[in-house]
């Protein structure tokens, strides 16, 4: 296994073990709470493609990471305030890539609730060819 691949699938199941003891098909009650949302993914031909990608909530920024040099891998977090029932949007956004489209897989995606009492809501992993300014999203309702 490539070195980047063995960091990649560490740091998920790290987060795993941190707060994904619960899965369902969304929060139980989602008004007015804080969550954390994380997403990891990589390009799995191992080359350093990525110079910066986002983390986005409902289209709004709420993480980011540069690189440089490029990287192959990236682990983005952010918090979510005030989160009300309806349906939204979590994105991985590649901003800024040495080649474009290039194809990566997401690792994981997760929102996790900052206080006990919601559940953890996960999404499956993905994998897409995106070119730059593109995102892979999931839709999803709370």
């Amino acid at each position: 296994m490539r070195t980047s691949s063995w960091i990649v699938l560490l740091l998920a199941s790290l987060a795993c073990a941190a707060g994904c003891s619960k899965t369902s098909s969304g929060p139980s009650r989602a008004t007015g709470n804080s969550y954390v949302a994380a997403a990891a993914f990589w390009n799995p031909t191992g080359n350093a493609t990525i110079w910066r990608t986002e983390l986005l909530f409902d289209g709004k920024v709420i993480g980011a990471a540069n690189f440089n040099p490029p990287g192959s891998a990236a682990e983005l977090s952010g918090t979510i305030e005030g989160v009300k029932k309806g349906t939204h949007t979590l994105s991985i956004r590649i901003a800024s890539q040495t080649s474009s489209p290039t194809t990566y897989e997401v690792i994981y995606a997760m929102i996790v609730p900052v206080m006990s009492g919601n559940e953890t809501y996960e999404f499956g992993s993905v994998q897409r060819s995106v070119a730059t300014g593109e995102s892979i999203g999931y839709s999803f309702e709370f």
